[in-house]
Formats: structure tokens, sequence, C-alpha cells
């Protein structure tokens, strides 16, 4: 591998920082009331920022893309169990390629003290902030996330 990017993610370990309990249990009410409606509005709003999560206009572009490209529920809930059951803190240290973290403030999921922690644990990593912004950083900032995406794979290895 020539080059990584991780956005939006989680190594565990014990420095790594969980969302609010109340965003997981709004998730699992949602995937489990077996209402697709609830399904993608909860998984919307809890992915987003305040700011975009009232977009209704933001909301059907991504309802019908989700619609397009469905996932089951036991998927969903399978990846989040392994998401907080893991724990890379102890080897990302072995990582040498050039890396960029992206990460936004607003992200509720999986909180941006942890594109932090992987920055930090990561040599020579690339941190990038995005302001305002929750755990779908592509979905809210898509230009410049694409940006960051481009320039980074040119960097050379």
């Amino acid at each position: 591998m020539r080059t990584l990017t991780l956005g939006c993610t989680y190594c565990g370990g014990p420095d790594s920082t969980q969302g609010p309990p109340w965003v997981l249990e709004q998730l699992t009410e949602g995937m489990m009331s077996g209402d697709l409606d609830r399904v993608m509005r909860t998984t919307w709003e809890v992915n987003v920022s305040e700011s975009l999560a009232g977009d209704a206009d933001a909301y059907a572009r991504f309802l019908a893309i989700a619609q397009r490209r469905a996932v089951a529920v036991p998927v969903i809930m399978a990846q989040l169990q392994a998401c907080f059951a893991h724990d890379t803190s102890d080897r990302l240290h072995e990582l040498t390629m050039p890396t960029l973290v992206i990460h936004g403030t607003d992200d509720l999921m999986l909180p941006v003290e942890n594109g932090r922690q992987i920055a930090r644990l990561i040599a020579g990593s690339r941190l990038e902030i995005f302001d305002g912004v929750g755990h779908l950083f592509f979905w809210e900032r898509p230009e410049r996330s694409a940006e960051l995406l481009r320039s980074h794979a040119a960097v050379p290895a």
C-alpha cells in the first residue's frame, strides 16, 4: 500500500472515545424498529451535523442513494459491534506509508478525539479536521474530501 487515508474511524484501546450512549441507543432503536423510514431518518440524523440533519433536500439525496445501495440491518449492527470490539492502537505505530486522517468535529458516532489519537499514533501522519461536520464528512464536504484524497494519493511514498 503506497498511501493510506483513514476517515471518521476508531482504533480502540484505552485512549479511544466512544460517542454518547444516547447516540448508539437511538441508532439501535431505529434499526430494531422494523420501520424503514425510522431507520433511514435515524441513520441520517446521527451521522451528519445538526445543521445538515434538518436539510430536507440533503436528506432526500441521501435517502435516494442509500435506497439504491441498501445494506441489511444485521450487517450494520455487526459493523457497530466489530468497531467497538477491536483494538489496533498498539499496532498503528507500525504504519510507515504517508497517512491522512480526516475527522469532523461534530461526529457523534466516533468523536473527533479518535481522529486526533490515530494521528498521534501514526508517525508523520497528517490530520485534517472539518469544523462543524459530522461522521459523514465526505457527504457534508464532498469537494474538500475529494481534493484531500486526490492530493494525498499523489504524495510520493
